[in-house]
């Protein structure tokens, strides 16, 4: 493409991909679970293993 030089190519190309991952996100029905699992396992300072936020798994390992 002569009409785009090299190096405004590439960022433009990163920020596809970004947009991309971004419109991704909300199709994973499972995010809020792992960004509250993850802070768990934060606070905790040890790996979260038993889930205590599903209504029909509560408890399971």
């Amino acid at each position: 493409m002569p009409w785009i030089k090299e190096e405004k190519l590439y960022p433009i190309i990163v920020l596809l991909l970004i947009l991309i991952m971004a419109v991704r996100t909300p199709l994973e029905t499972d995010m809020w679970w792992h960004l509250r699992a993850g802070e768990e396992t934060l606070l905790s300072k040890e790996v979260y293993s038993v889930d205590t936020f599903s209504f029909t798994r509560e408890g399971a390992d």
